[in-house]
């Protein structure tokens, strides 16, 4: 994936899962990852549906990073077939649990203005601007 391959990576992660024993058995992350493979071939449809069940693997192992990331994934994916209100309701969601989401933030910004919302979207964008907490410590 790494080196743009996403033909090869597509086979690579399908084969993975088929290992672990099908999409429904195996590791969230490798779910998650077949669906960026997916969606970079454009297959939105079943990026989005690994998305889903990443996200759902994340939530049985109580793995809450690995739901947000697939969640995100999804939101972005629904972005790309023109589900845009489905889309932005997604991301409100996310935002809601974290408020300092940035790539969330974003998305939001981004979505609304493709919507024609440029209000909404300048008020999205500034709160992306102040979203921004880290105070530079490690």
């Amino acid at each position: 994936m790494q080196r743009g391959r996403w033909a090869e990576s597509e086979a690579d992660l399908a084969k993975a899962i088929e290992l672990e024993g099908g999409i429904n058995d195996a590791d969230g992350y490798l779910t998650n990852n077949y669906g960026n493979a997916l969606g970079a071939n454009g297959k939105w449809d079943e990026a989005l549906s690994a998305y889903r069940q990443a996200s759902f693997a994340g939530s049985q192992a109580g793995d809450n990073d690995l739901s947000e990331i697939s969640d995100a994934n999804h939101a972005l994916g629904l972005l790309q077939v023109g589900r845009d209100a489905d889309a932005l309701e997604e991301i409100r969601g996310l935002l809601r649990r974290d408020p300092n989401f940035l790539d969330m933030r974003a998305a939001e910004t981004a979505a609304l203005w493709a919507q024609g919302e440029a209000e909404a979207a300048e008020a999205a964008w500034n709160a992306l601007q102040n979203a921004d907490t880290d105070t530079g410590e490690v």
